[in-house]
């Protein structure tokens, strides 16, 4: 492939990553957010969220009973 070639190949997949990414969130925005869990969002430290089950949206910090009925306390 040339450098033109490659530059234009990402370009597409930066742009179809922008199309994605907004269906995501129009979805996301439509979701009920019904059913939640508490899930760890980072790889490196414990930073639990609550999270929904459909659409994968933070729904922000778990309070202390949910966290005790989660198991983590």
């Amino acid at each position: 492939m040339t450098d033109d070639e490659i530059k234009e190949t990402i370009d597409n997949y930066k742009k179809q990553l922008v199309m994605i990414n907004l269906t995501v969130a129009k979805l996301q925005a439509h979701c009920k957010h019904k059913d939640t869990e508490i899930k760890s969002i980072s790889q490196s430290v414990m930073d639990l969220k609550r999270i929904c089950k459909a659409c994968g949206t933070e729904l922000g910090y778990p309070t202390k009973n949910e966290l005790k009925n989660a198991g983590y306390c």
